[in-house]
């Protein structure tokens, strides 16, 4: 992502929310930052990549852990996993 123009490629659904929650962290916390965030989030989740709307689910819900304006991308990218299919545990 470090300013190189992504190809125009098909990708799951599920990618290419992550890849705009990032751009949107990047605004903010600039790019390094929103790569760093992410990393370590999918670090923390044994996640490589994303496979399904599940996946998206449990790095939004690490997001919204994080607090601050991470917090509030998580919860936009919560919504997506969740319009995508993805059940969240019952409370």
């Amino acid at each position: 992502m470090h300013g190189e123009a992504t190809p125009q490629v098909e990708r799951a659904p599920e990618q290419a929310a992550l890849t705009r929650a990032v751009e949107q962290m990047a605004k903010v916390l600039g790019a390094d930052e929103a790569e760093r965030v992410l990393a370590e989030c999918m670090r923390g989740l044994a996640l490589d990549e994303v496979r399904s709307p599940q996946d998206l689910l449990r790095i939004a819900d690490r997001l919204v852990q994080a607090g601050g304006f991470v917090a509030v991308v998580g919860g936009s990218l919560r919504v997506q996993a969740i319009l995508a299919g993805a059940r969240p545990a019952a409370a």
